[in-house]
């Protein structure tokens, strides 16, 4: 950790310990005085960089500041007079960087007001034109014990270098001293308005400057006079005026010191007020004819005879805010609108941040639809879809087509320099119903109104037709044959089948017959033996009438049963 951070850091430490209350962040800002200011080649002049915290206290700044090598050379950096007790950075300078490098800390309870000198910077000039000494970047902390940053900007200033003697320009002029030994002309700076070159809107300047020790009286006066005495009178031991109500236009403020030596030089330093805001503010809007010309275009007027119109602020609609800086044309471009109402707010501004608003509402009508002279509202599918019309000169048209309800689809062509288009459908169209329309866009962007729709039918063609007639009867003609042949072979296959079951069917028909002989020859075999019982029980005893009975009946009903198995029989083999 390098030294000068290691004591800025013990700086805030000590800066909490001693600051107990907690205090609310507010802006601070780094300024160089004088703002400006008319040097010759070879002069030396000093620029003093101020520290302003004028409601919070501050505890710390650093900046670093750029100045041209080719207009300025640094000779030196003073630290007389300056609000810093602690420098965590020397002030350094370097000409091959062309930078100026400050780091410090003011001690608590810090510094509190509108003009604490940190440094002065002494500058040689080298050659003729503007000089800019800017500051690059910047940091103040608050003396919270926190070291919040309050920094909220900086001033920078402009000076104009000369090959001839000439006489400063505001913001600084100084009548010489008649002593040696009187005070030199005092440093003046304004934290209301520190550039003597520009405008403000506000009617209570204040103006600063540093008073050492040996100074006994102070005298002031502000008029419209660059050059007054302010008096032999003193003020009192002020360092700094605020005035209040001043009227509009150039003034300045000249101011004085006085040591026991007499009363020293006199600082002139010029401001410039204007608090009111533009007059005759005038707002037009293109004309339809003027519209197809060049495009949406207004025109602003208004005047302002102080700080001069600055610049003109458009709002349209809740589109983000456009800026036009004044000119002399006074006519500015617009950026192109749909058709319809359009609400703007225009604002002119003066140089001094003054305003005036007005509302227009203006509708853009929509250009005239493109024409459609020629097409086919019926195709086949062997044709292509062919559309010709006439819209503006270059026109870029969009052409939609829907298909019954299906998304539409988007075409995009450009008609020639006469205006004229032909489209023709990249693809044959499917059948169906069609919808076609066209929009346009002109060269300057304006759009048109949507053409009429037309509507084309797509149906097939004869040669079409023709081919799925023959399709549709090759389709009927395969069916049919392949539904003969397939009865075909079903015939054959039940006729094979049921040949095969006579077969089978005879074979079990003779199988049965034979089974049943055997079955019946059993059967009588077993009925004789039974009877011949019977018999022998009839020859030892004779038959009762019921077993005579029972042996008749079981005779009837056996021929009875081989009678009617052996039709049954002979029936089926008639029918096989």
């Amino acid at each position: 950790m390098k030294i000068k951070t290691i004591i800025l850091i013990f700086a805030l430490f000590i800066a909490q310990l001693f600051y107990s209350s907690e205090s609310l962040a507010t802006g601070a800002s780094l300024y160089l005085s004088p703002a400006s200011g008319s040097y010759k080649i070879g002069q030396s002049f000093t620029v003093n960089v101020f520290v302003s915290s004028a409601e919070q206290a501050m505890n710390a700044a650093q900046g670093t500041i750029l100045f041209p090598t080719d207009k300025l050379s640094v000779v030196s950096i003073s630290k007389s007079g300056s609000v810093v007790n602690l420098w965590t950075q020397e002030p350094s300078f370097s000409n091959s960087a062309r930078t100026v490098s400050f780091e410090g800390i003011v001690l608590n309870p810090g510094f509190t007001g509108s003009a604490g000198k940190m440094i002065s910077i002494n500058f040689t000039t080298k050659a003729a034109g503007d000089a800019v000494v800017s500051f690059s970047s910047g940091s103040i902390l608050a003396n919270d014990g926190k070291g919040t940053n309050i920094f909220s900007g900086f001033s920078n200033a402009r000076f104009n270098i000369e090959s001839v003697v000439s006489t400063p320009t505001p913001p600084v002029s100084t009548t010489p001293s008649s002593s040696a030994k009187t005070p030199p002309a005092p440093i003046v700076y304004s934290s209301t308005h520190p550039n003597p070159n520009e405008w403000y809107n506000n009617e209570s300047p204040k103006f600063l400057w540093a008073i050492t020790n040996d100074i006994t009286g102070v005298s002031f006066l502000i008029n419209d006079q660059p050059l007054s005495n302010p008096g032999s009178i003193s003020d009192g031991l002020v360092s700094e005026k605020q005035f209040k109500n001043i009227e509009d236009g150039i003034g300045y403020f000249h101011l004085r010191l006085k040591n026991v030596s007499g009363w020293g030089a006199i600082s002139h330093f010029r401001f410039n007020v204007d608090t009111k805001v533009p007059t005759d503010f005038i707002i037009n809007f293109s004309s339809k004819e003027e519209l197809l010309k060049e495009g949406l275009k207004a025109k602003f007027s208004a005047n302002d005879d102080l700080s001069g119109i600055n610049r003109f602020e458009v709002k349209i609609d809740n589109y983000e805010t456009l800026l036009f800086p004044d000119s002399e044309s006074k006519t500015y471009d617009l950026p192109i609108l749909d058709p319809g109402k359009h609400n703007i707010a225009v604002k002119v501004f003066d140089n001094a941040g003054n305003f005036i608003a007005d509302f227009k509402e203006i509708e853009i009508k929509a250009l005239d639809p493109p024409k459609i002279k020629e097409y086919s509202s019926e195709l086949t599918t062997n044709s292509f879809l062919v559309v010709k019309g006439s819209t503006y000169p270059n026109a870029s048209l969009e052409i939609w087509t829907q298909k019954n309800t299906e998304m539409p689809v988007s075409h995009k062509i450009n008609a020639n320099e006469y205006g004229n288009f032909v489209f023709i459908e990249e693809h044959k169209l499917e059948t169906g119903v069609y919808k076609l329309w066209i929009e346009a866009v002109n060269e300057l962007g304006l759009k048109t109104e949507k053409s009429k729709e037309i509507f084309i039918s797509v149906q097939e063609s004869n040669l079409s037709k023709l081919k799925i007639i023959v399709k549709d009867l090759m389709v009927v003609i395969s069916v049919l044959i392949s539904s003969l042949l397939f009865l075909s072979f079903f015939v054959l296959f039940m006729i094979k089948k049921v040949k095969l079951s006579k077969r089978k069917l005879r074979k079990e028909v003779h199988e049965a017959e034979d089974i049943l002989e055997k079955s019946f020859s059993a059967l009588y075999e077993d009925m004789a033996e039974q009877l011949e019982s019977l018999e022998k029980i009839g020859s030892k005893r004779k038959l009762t009438k019921e077993e005579k009975k029972i042996k008749k009946k079981f005779k009837d009903n056996l021929k009875i049963a081989e009678n009617f198995i052996r039709k049954e029989i002979e029936d089926i083999e008639k029918e096989i």
